[in-house]
């Protein structure tokens, strides 16, 4: 266990539950399959509304609390429950779909607009 500002898709593969505190990220970990265990700040970032948006968007993959404390005791929670880890885990991959999106929204584009010729093209 440790910390690290690299590596994040090497650590999402290797995490049980993640603690996070930005939307892409808690995005990206929920669509592999990771429960995500937030709380709101103070500040501009990661907000009590924008953590209500993302819980709509990301459903029991978002596991939301009041602060650090609790958010400590939820993971110790979680890491003994891996049934319901599995159950929220994939919530997570069915509410992002699958990995790729940009690649199709991009080919879909070039399909619609022909303004990529180098771009892959959409199945």
């Amino acid at each position: 266990m440790g910390l690290t500002r690299r590596g994040f898709a090497d650590v999402l593969a290797r995490a049980d539950v993640v603690v996070g505190l930005a939307g892409t990220a808690n995005e990206q970990a929920a669509g592999l399959g990771r429960v995500v265990v937030a709380f709101p700040r103070s500040g501009v970032q990661y907000t009590r509304r924008f953590a209500l948006r993302q819980k709509r968007l990301l459903g029991d993959a978002l596991v939301l609390v009041e602060g650090p404390e609790q958010a400590a005791q939820e993971v110790a929670r979680l890491l003994d429950a891996p049934d319901e880890r599995r159950r929220r885990g994939e919530t997570g991959r069915e509410r992002m779909g699958p990995p790729g999106a940009t690649q199709r929204i991009v080919a879909m584009l070039d399909r619609v607009l022909g303004l990529c010729p180098d771009c892959p093209k959409a199945e």
